[in-house]
């Protein structure tokens, strides 16, 4: 009989503790529904802003909305204040610049599903576009004398990421990004120039206009992108395809109006309705933590997923890539013999797993070769890896330069050569192989480069020894496309680990 007298007690101290909160207090219970709301409870107050600080022109267009609803249980609010502008604040402030009739909606939700809207209709008598006349609106639409308006991008091809990285003072390194929330930084990814290529995300164009009135279009190429936690939920979009992160939904802009409201720390850019800036992070509502004539940042809190993301746009004129490099074909010889920390010979890793690759000690100092340094190559347990050189501005002249050479040492104890793994159907033989290949490729061919590679191989490498190692190319002296150099051991096609060594790599003319 005490604990039940004391659980009494309890939920009626609970309640009279949620009874005296604000507003705002309330909208952060989720307590289960608890009475219920009339209408005769929701009410709503406003007047003319007279704070200089808010309303230095004393217009009589800046208006503040106050919430004078008298309600004794948990429920949250949202206004709407016919501007475009919707938003939680408790005591809202609109800006209204041009003369006309404002529906102001304040609506009032229960938990209990249950919500009431509260209507009402302010008048703003005279236009007062001085509103407009602010550097954020003039920045963001090019002013009100510019009928054209401003069509804004995203920063492909990460040309300005320094300069909102200075003035953020914070982790700023791609287009988009994102980070802890609160950091206003890009902490955990940022995208790489022209990362999101394979998609139609550089297609979105925002075109803001405030001639007649703040205006924003914006066009795409029909597909929409964002947080997959965030854009069927709450976003009700129209998913189509959804990841682990990214979801994809259909989407294909519109016409919509905009404002801009004075935030705690940076000024708001709102958005109405399915209207996002080119990547949906579960909200509409945009900190504009950057701007001038050139360059916009913005910054989105995703309270779903506990994230802050920041992206930069830039004026669409403005969205360059540099030019493409026109590579001709050059003699330029090529040694590497691993002693240096630095090197021209720049390999990478193609599906080469998470296996140790890099230069090592040497692991049999030898008359054959007494390098100190070598190059470990861990073929993984993966049906193709190799490592690759790509030239960045010259294609191979194998007129004369076409022998590459190169010392091979395949150690026997801590490979097995007779075990057989899982491999491919065209492969007979799924056994790890003491063999060495090296490709010469076009790399503008990407994934199909190999079916126009020329390709020297050696089978059944001697074991327990450097062996030098020379692939002729002279037949393929007429060549002028390759620009890629593929080193590959142990075949390929098959699953088997193993482990090779090479040293002193050259490419030069037959001697």
């Amino acid at each position: 009989m005490k604990n039940k007298i004391k659980i009494i007690v309890n939920v009626i101290a609970a309640l009279l503790i949620i009874t005296a909160c604000s507003p705002q207090e309330l909208d952060e219970y989720e307590l289960g529904a608890i009475g219920h709301i009339s209408e005769d409870q929701v009410s709503f107050s406003y007047e003319k802003v007279t704070d200089e600080k808010i309303n230095p022109s004393n217009s009589d267009n800046v208006i503040q909305f106050v919430n004078t609803s008298n309600i004794n249980i948990p429920h949250s609010f949202t206004w709407d204040l016919g501007n475009g502008v919707i938003t939680k604040d408790v005591s809202p402030i609109g800006k209204y610049p041009n003369a006309g009739k404002y529906t102001v909606v304040l609506s009032v939700s229960g938990y209990d599903g249950q919500t009431i809207l509260k209507p009402q209709e302010i008048t703003i008598q005279n236009d007062d576009l001085s509103l407009f006349a602010t550097e954020t609106y003039i920045n963001l639409t090019g002013g009100p004398e510019n009928l054209e308006g401003k069509i804004w991008v995203f920063d492909q091809y990460n040309n300005y990421t320094a300069e909102v990285r200075a003035a953020l003072e914070t982790n700023i390194g791609g287009h988009l990004g994102l980070g802890p929330q609160n950091s206003y930084s890009q902490d955990w990814w940022a995208a790489g120039p022209n990362e999101k290529g394979e998609s139609k995300m550089y297609e979105f164009k925002f075109h803001f206009k405030q001639a007649t009135g703040l205006q924003l279009t914006i066009t795409n190429g029909g597909e929409g992108y964002g947080r997959a936690a965030s854009s069927a939920n709450p976003g009700g979009y129209d998913v189509t395809e959804a990841g682990q992160d990214d979801a994809v939904f259909n989407y294909n802009g519109g016409d919509y109006s905009f404002a801009i409201t004075d935030g705690e720390d940076y000024e708001k850019l709102i958005l109405p309705r399915d209207a996002f800036m080119g990547y949906y992070c579960g909200s509409q509502e945009y900190e504009i933590v950057y701007l001038t004539e050139e360059v916009m940042a913005l910054r989105v809190d995703n309270t779903i997923e506990f994230q802050d993301w920041v992206f930069i746009y830039i004026r669409e004129d403005l969205n360059v890539g540099e030019p493409p490099i026109v590579k001709t074909p050059q003699e330029v010889p090529i040694f590497e013999d691993f002693e240096k920390t630095e090197t021209t010979f720049l390999l990478n890793y193609e599906n080469m797993g998470n296996s140790t690759k890099d230069y090592c000690d040497n692991p049999y100092i030898c008359e054959d070769n007494p390098s100190f340094k070598v190059f470990r190559y861990e073929k993984p347990n993966e049906y193709w890896s190799n490592v690759s050189f790509t030239t960045i501005d010259y294609l191979f002249d194998l007129k004369e330069q076409n022998i590459i050479k190169m010392k091979v040492f395949i150690p026997s104890l801590i490979n097995d050569f007779d075990k057989e793994g899982q491999g491919e159907d065209w492969v007979p033989d799924k056994r790890l192989q003491p063999k060495a290949a090296v490709k010469l490729q076009n790399s503008k061919l990407g994934g199909n480069a190999w079916e126009t590679q020329a390709e020297k191989t050696f089978d059944n490498i001697e074991l327990d020894k450097w062996v030098e190692l020379t692939f002729d190319f002279s037949d393929s002296a007429t060549r002028e496309d390759f620009d890629k150099i593929v080193i590959q051991f142990g075949n390929e096609g098959h699953d088997r680990h193993g482990t090779f060594y090479f040293d002193d790599f050259s490419f030069d003319k037959s001697k």
